[in-house]
């Protein structure tokens, strides 16, 4: 007679993990928007700014239409990523 392990569970899993599992199933999402400019390892200007949106390419297009409320300089480049639960504020344990 064989006897099955019991399931896996992850102990420690990704914000990033956290942020897709619990936006999977909303129409509307927070995207945290990074504002950037000049090197890619050393930036000369970085911001993060969150956006509701539906998709990550909406949020960047909100972003790029009002870069004039981030004061940020021209030529910049935009990442978008789902706002994981530390930039929300919660507390995981």
């Amino acid at each position: 007679m064989e006897t099955q392990a019991p399931a896996q569970r992850t102990l420690f899993r990704s914000d990033a993990d956290l942020a897709a599992e619990y936006w999977a199933d909303k129409e509307w999402k927070k995207f945290a928007v990074d504002i950037r400019k000049g090197n890619h390892k050393k930036p000369t200007y970085e911001h993060t700014t969150y956006v509701r949106a539906r998709t990550g390419a909406e949020a960047v297009e909100w972003v790029k239409s009002n870069l004039g409320l981030f004061m940020a300089p021209g030529r910049c480049w935009f990442v978008a990523r789902l706002a994981g639960p530390r930039e929300l504020g919660c507390d995981i344990r």
